[in-house]
Formats: structure tokens, sequence, C-alpha cells
């Protein structure tokens, strides 16, 4: 059980959730200002520096030096529980705002065929919400099908691009939200995100609390179309869940159709 507030025509809202009866499919769970550095899917380039590592090798603007307890351990152990082994992470750039987190690549983890991507030590940075005058700590989260011969992605760029846009405001997102991008992702149909609950997963994987006593909200962020987006802002965020919980999408699916709306 975890408080949420959802900003989209959302009050504050207390969140209790069953656990799915099968991983992959959406649940209804009822209940930006800022500069970032230009990302690099604008120009259809993809350069990461991603470090490899067998057990755990980590790179970042502190020279961790693979010590895994610089990297939040809570933190690291309750993504790999469900999204399986870290593979590497990509450092912040140098112009990256102060408390700018690493990117953290999993795989091999509990949805099948699934890669995914997690901010760790965004959480560091308290953020306030619009709709309350709470201190949140987050860490975003991407996931998809890996359908590719190689390379990561998008989403590495795309959770930097968020992570930016999140510390130069001061400002979380919550469930019902949703961010505009400044391009269409590649394929040219999603040019925003849904931040909603990560309920391809069970119910503990929505917040963990870390050594120093801070609950850290996991948040998922789902690309969505302009129309989706349109609905979200007529409708309401709840509404939006109704439809997923109804037509049950494969979120992970970088080329899914648009919902029937």
């Amino acid at each position: 059980m975890f408080n949420c507030m959802g900003s989209v025509g959302a009050t504050s809202v207390r969140v209790r959730t069953r656990r799915p009866e099968v991983a992959g499919s959406w649940r209804s769970v009822r209940g930006s200002g800022g500069s970032a550095r230009w990302p690099t899917w604008l120009a259809q380039v993809w350069s990461p520096s991603l470090v490899s590592r067998g057990s755990l090798v980590i790179t970042g603007p502190d020279s961790l030096g693979g010590r895994r307890e610089s990297l939040v351990p809570e933190l690291v152990d309750h993504f790999e529980s469900r999204l399986g082994r870290m593979i590497g992470a990509w450092s912040p750039p140098a112009a990256a705002a102060q408390g700018s987190p690493q990117v953290a690549c999993f795989r091999e983890g509990r949805l099948a065929g699934c890669q995914s991507f997690a901010t760790v030590g965004l959480s560091r940075t308290p953020l306030r919400h619009p709709a309350s005058d709470q201190r949140f700590h987050l860490e975003l989260l991407a996931c998809e099908n890996t359908g590719r011969a190689t390379g990561y992605g998008h989403f590495p760029d795309v959770l930097e691009f968020v992570t930016g846009q999140l510390l130069a405001s001061g400002q979380a997102i919550l469930r019902g939200d949703v961010v505009a991008l400044p391009a269409p992702l590649p394929g040219g149909t999603m040019t925003s995100l849904y931040a909603g609950l990560p309920v391809y997963f069970d119910d503990d994987f929505f917040s963990v609390t870390i050594e120093n006593g801070s609950e850290v909200a996991i948040v998922w962020l789902i690309p969505i179309t302009d129309q989706e987006t349109a609905f979200i802002r007529e409708k309401g965020w709840r509404a939006f869940e109704d439809a997923l919980a109804l037509q049950d999408p494969d979120l992970l699916g970088p080329a899914r159709p648009q919902l029937d709306l």
C-alpha cells in the first residue's frame, strides 16, 4: 500500500491493489518545465557508454569503482529481484544537473524477453508534486521487449531527458501524470510518457524503503500517443487505466497499436 497522487484530474488517493494473476497484463489499480540535454534519439544517433560487467562493474561521476554500496544497494537489490541481472549502467553526462542519477540496464528478469532500464539515485533528491506539499523520493522505470539485434534502444536517453526535467523543475511525476517528449520516439506514434504503477510486477515492487529510511516510489513511464494523451486530459487518468484494463495492450511492445478510445 502506497500513497500516490495523480495530477491529471485527480485528488490524493490511497492505492490498494491485489497481486496480478498473470504477469505481463495490465490491471486497473483504482484508487513540466526546466531544461535538459537534448536527447540523442532526436538525431537518430545512439552512442551510449554502457559499461558491461560480470557480477558488478559500475562507473560514475564519483569513480564508484564497482562499490555496490555507492549505488544505493537496496535499490539495486530491489530492481534485480524483479527486473533481472543488472548488466551495466550509464553515467550522467558531464553537463548533467547536480543529483543526476545513473541509468541501469537489467535483463533476464521475471518478464520473459524483456529488458528494463531504471534510474538509480534520483531518489536522493526529494521532489515536490504540484498537487501536494509532500516530498517524494522517486526512481523511474522503462521496460520493453528485446527485439533488436544490437544496441539498447532509446530508453536510456528518455530516462536521462525526464530526470533532467525533474531536477531542473524540482517537481515530481506521479501516477496519472503525462510527460511530453520533445520529439516522437522511433516509429513516430509515441509522443508522451504516462506515469503509472509498475503493475506488470507484484505490489511489493511499487516502492522500497532504503537505508536512510526514505520510501522510494517506482514510477513506470509508458509511451503513449497524442490521442491517448488527449483522452487523459479530457476524461482523466482513471478512465485511461480503465481502458488499459479492458483492452489489455502489450505495453512492452514499442510498436503497439493505439487504444480504441
